[in-house]
């Protein structure tokens, strides 16, 4: 659970709008690219799909059906060649398609994330001083460069590959059930189980990427805020207690890091095992069609290949789900407002700012006053009543509060509000 002066434990995120839409409206300059890399994609189905297919004619035409027997060794010879030389051709095609396909959407993506990049920096120079005293430097680093890698990767990779898996799906569902429908259903048996598993691997995995990077960003902001004040921490001899403190930040993201990893060490290899069973449901019932002279050799093949080609774009389609959910998910312990209160320790005060209005000096009975450890407790509690999220001890320079002043409120309040954490 989240207290409300930190991030424990993040909760699961509603979002109002997409995220997804938004980041692809920065496509349309490009679209021409874009366009061509899916008719490349469109290809690169083809070829996939044709290769198996010439690979099982060329059993059926010139090694086991009748007809094959008929012809002359030479004949049969040569038409295995020129199966195997088409094959070799599309391969090659496949190659020069995958490479054209590569550098235009790298290309693509490397220049929108350059104009994401300098919008990110304009915006962030455009928010307010009060933004930069709510959020430590820390946490807006790591959302300028962690979270815009984590876009580059969806418009580099991440986009095509999902388009490319949608339509090898949809292509070899097609083509198997126009070669055979009998032997698509049997191909099709385990997909209802295989779309329940991937719901639950998607609810899964985007509630622990979720925690992981809030984790990160709760230590990139203490490595942030603590190595900028590392001469502060050993003037006060704090080092142990800070050194502690980042311990036990370190073994959260490894507990989170390990969470995250189990969802995903449980869904392939739950992916890879169906696949297995279809297989052999596949060799099971193809066999009897063989026996049976309903279908060939050839087609027995194809239909192995294909559903090999079938469970492998489910596995990158949940890789992609998960390049997306990094892209687009949000940090919620990112806010551009918070509910404070301001306490001032005294407003007595030596330094004499002349921009300040509030300080007088240690003479000035009738105006001077030092907050009690009780009304520190009693403030501290209307803001939690009153739903408030930051509490800020300050005051002036009182020649007669010493160190020891601090310390001992510090004390009182760490004991009187255990949970509350500190930033001193």
């Amino acid at each position: 659970m989240r207290s409300k002066f930190g991030d424990n434990e993040p909760q699961d995120v509603s979002y109002h709008g997409n995220a997804f839409l938004r980041l692809m409206g920065y496509i349309k300059p490009y679209w021409k690219t874009v366009a061509l890399c899916c008719v490349l994609v469109g290809l690169l189905t083809v070829f996939d799909i044709a290769r198996p297919r010439i690979i099982g004619d060329a059993i059926d035409k010139y090694i086991t059906q009748q007809s094959a027997q008929d012809l002359p060794p030479e004949t049969r010879f040569q038409g295995i060649l020129i199966a195997a030389g088409l094959y070799v051709a599309i391969l090659l095609l496949q190659f020069i398609c995958n490479r054209l396909q590569y550098l235009k959407i790298q290309e693509t993506g490397q220049n929108i994330v350059y104009t994401l990049r300098n919008e990110l920096m304009a915006h962030v120079e455009s928010l307010s001083m009060r933004f930069f005293d709510l959020t430590p430097v820390g946490r807006i680093v790591t959302r300028i460069t962690n979270d815009t890698e984590a876009v580059n990767d969806l418009y580099a990779n991440t986009i095509v590959r999902l388009f490319r898996n949608v339509v090898k799906i949809i292509g070899l569902a097609i083509i198997m059930m126009v070669m055979n429908f009998r032997m698509a259903m049997l191909s099709f048996v385990l997909v209802p189980v295989m779309v329940v598993l991937t719901a639950v691997f998607r609810k899964l995995s985007r509630k622990t990427y979720q925690i992981v990077k809030t984790r990160i960003t709760t230590l990139n902001t203490f490595l942030s805020e603590h190595l900028s004040g590392m001469r502060v921490i050993q003037i006060f001899a704090r080092e142990k207690e800070k050194c502690a403190e980042f311990e036990e930040k370190n073994e959260s993201l490894y507990r989170a890091g390990v969470r995250e990893m189990m969802v995903f060490a449980i869904f392939r290899p739950s992916i890879y095992f169906l696949s297995v069973i279809a297989m052999a449901i596949i060799l099971g019932g193809g066999s009897a069609l063989v026996l049976d002279g309903v279908i060939s050799i050839g087609m027995l093949y194809t239909f192995t290949e294909y559903i090999s080609q079938l469970f492998t774009p489910v596995q990158e389609l949940a890789a992609a789900a998960d390049a997306v959910r990094r892209a687009t998910v949000a940090d919620p312990t990112v806010v551009t407002w918070q509910i404070d209160r301001n306490v001032n320790i005294t407003n007595v005060c030596i330094s004499g700012c002349k921009f300040c209005n509030f300080h007088c000096k240690p003479h000035d009975r009738e105006r001077a006053y030092v907050t009690t450890i009780d009304q520190y407790v009693r403030k501290i509690d209307e803001t939690l009543a009153l739903g408030g999220d930051q509490l800020l001890l300050q005051g002036g320079l009182h020649p007669k509060l010493g160190i020891d002043f601090y310390e001992n409120l510090f004390r009182a309040v760490s004991y009187t509000h255990q949970t509350l954490p500190t930033n001193r």
